[in-house]
């Protein structure tokens, strides 16, 4: 009898013969087990004299049974380029917590190769970190779980938490855009009792249920309740694969979006479907089929309105679905406009501070806004600047470090265009905007 690690290693635990054991009885050739009862069949035993009639055989593994957990909460995300998966715990009792971060594991292409996470109070204080579960220092805890990760790459710790608020930042392992998995398992008993709120994306508890909430950098906002005793009510996550923005030239018929969808454990995404809602939203300026390819049905015209909502629910194999609400970008078309300098500004910002210009532009107008520094080329100039915009028009305004996006997320949707226009700063860490 062998028990098989999580590692996929069998680890010897007892031998086990038939009390009346003889030759040529084929003790083993039918094995089940049900618990802590093993049955044996042996198919050409002779009980009482009859030859070859068979036999069947129980045996009380209690012994050597371990015991199996299923984590709290599995969280599957696509973690952006120097990004990472944020989860917050309340914990109103003490409770001891096994943390584990998965990735190559998870079997996917797009899967971390490796995984590191930190856990942080209330004040935001390190408690501890990791970056390979054999280097925790109650790895041997986990592996006598059977909790350890399958690879020395992916991050795990048993911790144990007092009552109060905490934070957990799961990371790839070389900051590389992939998958990872973020699980929570606990050893005692009435656990959703002593975890009052699990937030990741805004998760938190309410009676018997949990509240999924989860919203990113891309205006992205699912919601869904479901039972927090049944794993089969955990709805499915989505997501979008590029900006949520689109020209607004972009013809009838062409593909805007593909929106991706990834669930618990053993989920299958290939058999998860998309539709389009009813309802307050512009859902009629789109189709969208069941792969979640999102295509323009009418055309636009950036002057009529920068941003439309669109609703679309997405359904998986046990029936379990989530609602999305998306906010999509038009993005106006630059080519043959000519752009003359109007104004250009410099001076001395002390420190926390800003340079502030105020202008009134006509309805329809439209400008290149830009912050200089590096490029400067002084002594004395800036090496990183951002822009920052408010107005009437522009609802809660902008804010953008770089105008190129190689790892920010609020980058200008107009950097291909503004480089095209011969617009674009000199420098990454500059920021530019069409207005």
């Amino acid at each position: 009898l062998y028990h098989l690690e999580s590692n996929n290693t069998a680890s010897y635990l007892t031998k086990i013969t038939a009390p009346d054991k003889a030759a040529i009885d084929y003790f083993g050739r039918t094995v089940s087990q049900s618990g802590d009862i093993l049955v044996v069949g042996a198919h050409y035993s002779d009980p009482d004299g009859f030859t070859d009639a068979g036999a069947v055989y129980t045996f009380d593994i209690s012994d050597y049974v371990q015991e199996e957990y299923s984590p709290v909460v599995s969280l599957r995300s696509w973690v952006q380029e120097y990004d990472a998966l944020y989860a917050d715990i309340t914990v109103d009792e003490e409770i001891t917590l096994i943390l584990r971060v998965l990735g190559p594991s998870l079997g996917t292409e797009d899967a971390a190769s490796g995984t590191t996470f930190t856990i942080y109070d209330e004040n935001y204080d390190e408690l501890t970190s990791n970056s390979g579960w054999e280097s925790s220092a109650n790895a041997s805890q986990l592996q006598e779980l059977n909790l350890s990760p399958a690879h020395s790459s992916e991050a795990a710790t048993l911790i144990t938490l007092t009552p109060g608020v905490y934070s957990i930042e799961a990371e790839v392992s070389g900051y590389a855009e992939k998958i990872l998995q973020l699980e929570l398992f606990s050893t005692d008993g009435q656990v959703f009792d002593k975890l009052s709120a699990l937030e990741s994306w805004n998760m938190y508890k309410a009676g018997a249920n949990i509240h999924l909430i989860k919203s990113d950098v891309t205006d992205l906002t699912t919601s869904h309740i479901f039972d927090a005793t049944d794993e089969t009510q955990i709805p499915p996550l989505v997501y979008s694969q590029s900006a949520l923005s689109f020209l607004e030239t972009v013809p009838v018929g062409a593909t805007v979006e593909n929106f991706e969808v990834y669930g618990k454990q053993g989920f299958n995404a290939d058999a998860a479907t998309f539709s389009l809602l009813e309802g307050d939203n512009n859902n009629s300026f789109f189709t969208l089929d069941g792969n979640g390819t999102l295509k323009v049905a009418t055309a636009f015209e950036y002057e009529s309105g920068s941003t439309l909502e669109v609703q679309l629910r997405t359904t998986d194999d046990a029936s379990v679905f989530i609602d999305n609400n998306f906010t999509l970008s038009i993005i106006k078309d630059l080519s043959g406009l000519n752009f003359e300098r109007l104004v250009a500004v410099r001076g001395g910002v002390p420190s926390w501070e800003s340079l502030t210009l105020r202008f009134t532009l006509r309805e329809g107008a439209g400008i290149v806004a830009r912050a200089i520094g590096p490029s400067l080329g002084i002594v004395d100039n800036a090496s990183d600047v951002s822009l920052g915009v408010e107005g009437s028009g522009l609802g809660n305004g902008l804010f953008m470090d770089d105008w190129v996006d190689y790892d920010n997320s609020f980058s200008s949707l107009y950097a291909d265009q503004l480089t095209a226009l011969g617009l674009n700063p000199g420098n990454d860490f500059e920021g530019a905007e069409f207005l």
